[in-house]
């Protein structure tokens, strides 16, 4: 029978902090520490009694006299929840050391590397700093319009080594070019019997015809699926893909294929899926976009793993926490990008650790009015997408800007001044080049 806690009575105890007695369970919870310490309730109540186990919903004390108590972990104070945070963290942050002697440097692009099947294809690779032999790895096809560079390569660097992901990047595949799926699909091949890929976080990416190239790819490799899509630039509508497969779609304000990709997204069956525009014509996302889109992908994929494996789990937690590192150097410097940051972050279930410190940070940012209006301004946006974007892929030739469309984008740009939304809005109420 339970007997008093943090002070309380027995019948206000379990109202306020939920304690039983338990018998562990292998393997669902872990040791920690045999100190005694001090642990407090969120109402202030305490009690002298050393960890025994946790996991990310409760902790198990024992006291001095070998009682243990079972506590809802969010019924102990903040500072309690941190310790027990500090804990978790540190069981999965040590991973083990780069692979420092590998055949090919980390945390940098590659020189040109021909296939070994087939030498006529090459590509180059980038391996995060962090890369090691002790698992498999997440993989970035990126095609170019142009054809592959070093430099293609660079503006994706810091998603990819923020998330731990492979870059590869085929250097024949171009516009016009009648082998660019021979290519790719050799450059795929020789990057998998080479290094330790995760066949199932697969994903392509790339500008222009480099994005219907991603697309393609994607459906070529459905039976897999692929984990996901990066486009920028340009759709796939009338592709056919797995349900699995998450596009997150990048597209300049003023680019001729914006209907393209309002088209393509409209199709797109996967509901996680996403389309973003930023102020520009017909050209390559920025760095900061494309870190978005790689930090959607990958926070897709987690939230969709499943059990208790230790590297999976390893991986969830350091993922949240290096979103909410950066969720944090974002509050300020531009909060409209917080916010959407901070809500993906609620829908992919963050790992409960780090629930409490993404609350606060959301909680501040809903109380601010330009937040406030912010969020009716990217309504008003996806509304004016999909009354003139999502209708016809042709139209940047046959309906390029029609005059409600720019009273309609002037209008939300004046509703809506002072956001950096409000800007983006008055840019997509304007024609684009043609082609």
């Amino acid at each position: 029978m339970l007997r008093h806690a943090l002070g309380l009575g027995y019948g206000c105890f379990m109202k306020c902090l939920f304690v039983c007695l338990m018998l562990v369970c292998a393997g669902s919870l872990f040791a920690d520490t045999d100190e005694m310490r001090t642990w407090t309730s969120s109402g202030g109540s305490t009690i002298q009694a050393k960890l025994v186990n946790h996991n990310s919903v409760s902790v198990v004390l024992e006291k001095a006299t070998g009682e243990k108590l079972k506590i809802a972990l969010y019924k102990l104070s903040g500072a309690d929840r941190k310790y027990i945070q500090m804990l978790a963290v540190r069981k999965y942050e040590d991973e083990p050391p780069p692979a420092n002697d590998y055949s090919i440097s980390l945390n940098k692009i590659s020189q040109e590397i021909k296939c070994d099947q087939l030498p006529e294809w090459s590509y180059y690779i980038y391996l995060p700093p962090n890369f090691n032999l002790t698992r498999k790895w997440p993989v970035l096809f990126i095609m170019s319009p142009g054809g592959g560079r070093p430099k293609t390569a660079e503006r994706y660097i810091k998603g990819a080594r923020k998330n731990g992901w492979i870059l590869a990047v085929s250097k024949q595949s171009k516009n016009g070019f009648a082998r660019s799926m021979t290519a790719v699909m050799a450059m795929i091949e020789d990057v998998q019997a080479k290094h330790p890929v995760d066949e199932r976080r697969m994903y392509s990416s790339g500008f222009s015809g480099g994005a219907r190239m991603a697309f393609s790819v994607a459906e070529i490799l459905k039976d897999i699926p692929m984990a996901g899509v990066l486009p920028c630039g340009a759709g796939g509508l009338g592709v056919k893909l797995s349900r699995k497969t998450v596009i997150y779609g990048i597209c300049g304000s003023n680019c001729f294929n914006r209907w393209d990709m309002a088209c393509t997204m409209k199709e797109i069956k996967n509901k996680t899926s996403q389309l973003w525009f930023f102020a520009g014509a017909h050209k390559w996302a920025n760095e900061p976009e494309l870190l978005d889109g790689i930090n959607w992908l990958n926070g897709c994929y987690l939230k969709k793993g499943r059990g208790t494996n230790k590297l999976l789990c390893g991986e969830k937690h350091r993922y949240a926490k290096m979103m909410l590192e950066h969720l944090r150097s974002l509050v300020d410097a531009d909060p409209e990008r917080a916010y959407r940051t901070g809500v993906f972050m609620e829908q992919f279930g963050i790992q409960p650790y780090f629930r409490s410190d993404l609350k606060e940070i959301m909680t501040d940012l809903r109380k601010r009015p330009n937040i406030q209006k912010y969020i009716k301004a990217e309504k008003s946006m996806y509304a004016l997408v999909n009354k003139y974007y999502a209708t016809d892929v042709m139209d940047y030739r046959n309906n390029n800007c029609p005059p409600a469309l720019t009273r309609e984008a002037g209008a939300l740009a004046t509703k809506y001044e002072g956001l950096a939304l409000a800007r983006l809005l008055k840019q997509m109420g304007r024609p684009t080049k043609k082609p």
